[in-house]
């Protein structure tokens, strides 16, 4: 969804700019898109000019920048700011926007260094530029109860006062909201022989505030290569897709090898804005199939015990099992692929995710840990109420579940190298997260989930017991397919 304005004084992304650019700000003046600042300002400032940008049409703020006159706004000279203080200026534009705004506005950040010549800027000089896009998350409202906008003819943001304008601002909302809940509720369609088969759904998105203007930018051969998995590191246990499409609104790969055409198997869609959704059919166990499948689960440590709770006087299994260990391994290798054609277009930030299952009614979960079992002994099995369940509920963009990696832990000792590890540890955090929603859809509560599996800080203790379980679902997949019950 593109902006009111893109304006931006240069040609290039703010991400690809050099100090030299910033020569062309001779020629652009102060007003409703470009604010010049010589030296930093408090961060309740700060906030309000982050604001008045975003609830306007967006635009540019530049500090160590001094404005010629007041009769001609251009930037007249480019004093800089010392290093430290524009590292700590950066610092300032965060935690103010989160502490002086009711919601923080998309921005981005770049500090070009000098010496240039050109701009009389010092080796020890740097000037710090944001850019602000135009946000429909708007009004973005101040602590002191403002809502501020830019006035065309003021470098100072301007407190809003008319209702029909605020009213506008409000409803600037609707838009995306309206496209969130369309995807949402676009459901995939099941074949007669699939209604009774739990299916879960993913659905990822890196801008659900459509703040960034993202797009697919990778060509189809290397599309087709990521997602047929022809260039996976050895230490990643992704998902090939032997079926690729390419459509106008994105990607999709499938895995049809072990199916019918007809019947949902595993897939991933990109879409042209970057968003995306894992579809991952779950393995499905009622009466009928227990004792078929019953040699091959009890490779599992846990299913023994687990099966106790529902095998009848007759030795017959009355309830449907819904293998979860299996989803755990699906989304990891999914994730891996969608993360790689996110970096190849230049995505490097947090992911937005909200959970969907359908056909689950009164099908229990398996989960291969101890602490699951201790649960079902005290407080009984947990079993879906309804059919299809949505987790977190709602339609809004503020609904998505919003997933940060933080600093990252490494270990020498692990045979891969550093850039690998970090490949692997991101895909960890990523697929616990997004697990967790998985286990929230089917009744159970994190900390039964987390307890044995992801109890740990360190995501390289939660990668290798990632490791450990991927290996036991593996062998008993192989198992199955060789007998045919797969």
């Amino acid at each position: 969804m593109n902006h009111i304005s893109d304006f931006s004084p240069f040609n290039a992304s703010i991400g690809d700019l050099e100090v030299e650019n910033l020569s062309v700000l001779r020629e652009v003046e102060e007003g409703w898109y470009v604010d010049y600042k010589e030296a930093s300002i408090s961060a309740k400032r700060i906030a309000k000019s982050l604001a008045s940008f975003a609830n306007t049409y967006g635009g540019w703020l530049f500090f160590g920048v001094r404005e010629k006159s007041r009769s001609e706004p251009v930037a007249g000279e480019f004093p800089g700011l010392r290093s430290e203080e524009a590292h700590k200026l950066v610092e300032c534009l965060r935690h103010g926007a989160a502490a002086w705004l009711s919601h923080s506005p998309y921005f981005e950040t770049q500090i070009l260094r000098g010496p240039c010549e050109e701009l009389g800027l010092l080796e020890d000089k740097s000037v710090v530029v944001i850019f602000i896009p135009q946000s429909w998350s708007a009004p973005h409202i101040h602590k002191d109860g403002g809502i501020y906008r830019r006035v065309e003819s003021s470098s100072e943001p301007t407190k809003e006062s008319d209702r029909y304008a605020i009213e506008q601002l409000f409803k600037r909302r609707e838009t995306p909201n309206k496209i969130i809940k369309k995807w949402i509720k676009r459901k995939p369609e099941f074949s007669d022989s699939e209604v009774e088969r739990p299916v879960i759904r993913v659905l990822l998105d890196v801008d659900p505030f459509f703040n960034k203007n993202l797009n697919l930018s990778i060509s189809e051969k290397e599309a087709v290569e990521i997602l047929k998995n022809r260039n996976a590191p050895s230490v990643v246990e992704s998902i090939p897709f032997d079926t690729v499409q390419l459509h106008a609104s994105g990607l999709l790969g499938s895995q049809t090898r072990a199916n019918n055409f007809e019947s949902t198997g595993v897939s991933l869609k990109v879409n042209s804005d970057l968003s995306g959704e894992i579809l991952i059919p779950i393995n499905r166990m009622d009466h009928a199939d227990f004792h078929a499948q019953r040699i091959y689960m009890e490779e599992y440590e846990h299913f023994s015990e687990f099966s106790k709770n529902f095998r009848c006087d007759d030795g017959y299994y009355r309830n449907k099992i819904a293998d979860l260990n299996y989803t755990m391994i699906a989304i990891s290798g999914i994730l891996y692929v969608y993360m790689n054609i996110l970096s190849k277009c230049g995505w490097k930030d947090e992911l937005y995710v909200k959970v969907q299952a359908f056909n689950i009614w009164r099908a229990i979960p398996f989960l291969d840990v101890q602490y699951y079992m201790d649960w079902i002994e005290e407080h009984g099995c947990p079993m879906p109420p309804h059919n299809n369940e949505l987790f977190p509920s709602g339609y809004a963009p503020e609904s998505f579940v919003k997933i940060n990696c933080d600093e990252l832990s490494y270990d020498d000792s692990m045979d891969m190298s550093r850039e690998q590890q970090e490949a692997v540890m991101y895909n960890t955090k990523y697929t616990i997260e997004i697990f967790k929603l998985v286990c929230r859809v089917f009744g159970v509560p994190d900390f039964v989930q987390a307890r044995d599996f992801m109890h740990s800080d360190n995501n390289v203790e939660n990668y290798k017991q990632l490791r450990d379980l991927r290996s036991r679902v593996f062998r008993i997949i192989e198992l199955n397919r060789r007998s045919g019950a797969l």
